[in-house]
């Protein structure tokens, strides 16, 4: 792969972004943090984007699942952004919502075209309904809700996805080349420098993309058992979001939460 193509796509996706910005601004596509700050919530078409090009240099196997499920997730968060409300939370919240009020919700809007996306990829791949399967779907359906989860802070899913880039070099039974290290490096910069600046945010789609890419990767390159690892710490995750909530768990556990406020501003009393 020739570095120069490497480099040129690497650098179209910054120098996008103050037109994505300013388009972002203009159509209303913000949402106010947790600074009360009217923030962007297009960084989940920045990745969208890394990951277009990504494709371009590295075409995947089964290229057109990997397209369903990557572009399912995203519209999923997409449409929660754009139409979603604060009220009902998380996946239990909303069913319980539709049973109790008959309504239905922009979140299970977003629930059912995750499960449906993760589906047909699945399809796509020529699975079969074995254990693999039904592990590889709980995977694709919750890692994305996770990291909609963990997306109350900045950089929170920037150092969850860091953490399983790590996991993966160790047991991935295929090692990126230089090229493709460079690219991920220049992604997660991006990425990071945009979040921690605030100047722009994952919002759902976003988040749920980042998920995706965890759980694709997941369940193509990595053991079973490392499958099955993840699997057992999303559901972790999942319940005490639905019991408690992330954000409470972070903050009442010390070393969580000196990992979460690493290089952001608030200091920790």
């Amino acid at each position: 792969m020739e570095i120069w193509k490497i480099i040129l796509l690497s650098a179209m996706v910054p120098i996008f972004w103050p037109v994505l910005k300013d388009s972002s601004i203009k159509f209303g596509w913000t949402a106010v943090n947790y600074k009360n700050m009217y923030i962007p919530f297009t960084l989940g078409i920045v990745l969208l984007l890394f990951v277009f090009n990504f494709i371009l240099l590295w075409p995947p196997d089964h290229l057109l699942a990997f397209m369903v499920y990557i572009v399912g997730i995203w519209s999923a968060g997409w449409i929660d952004d754009m139409w979603g409300s604060h009220y009902p939370k998380g996946i239990k919240g909303h069913l319980c919502f539709f049973i109790k009020k008959g309504e239905w919700t922009t979140g299970l809007t977003k629930i059912v075209l995750i499960a449906v996306s993760a589906s047909v990829s699945l399809l796509l791949t020529e699975a079969t309904m074995q254990i693999g399967t039904v592990i590889a779907f709980m995977l694709f359906v919750l890692s994305p809700h996770v990291c909609n989860s963990l997306d109350t802070r900045p950089l929170r899913v920037w150092k969850w996805v860091s953490i399983h880039v790590l996991i993966f070099l160790i047991f991935l039974s295929v090692k990126p080349v230089p090229g493709m290290f460079f690219y991920i490096v220049s992604a997660m910069g991006v990425w990071g420098y945009l979040e921690i600046t605030k100047k722009g945010m994952l919002g759902d789609n976003g988040a749920a993309l980042a998920g995706g890419i965890i759980a694709w990767v997941g369940m193509q390159f990595s053991p079973f058992s490392i499958q099955l690892f993840l699997i057992s710490i999303l559901i972790g995750i999942t319940y005490l979001a639905e019991k408690i909530s992330i954000h409470a768990v972070i903050e009442k556990v010390h070393i969580l939460k000196e990992i979460d406020h690493l290089g952001r501003r608030e200091r920790i009393e």
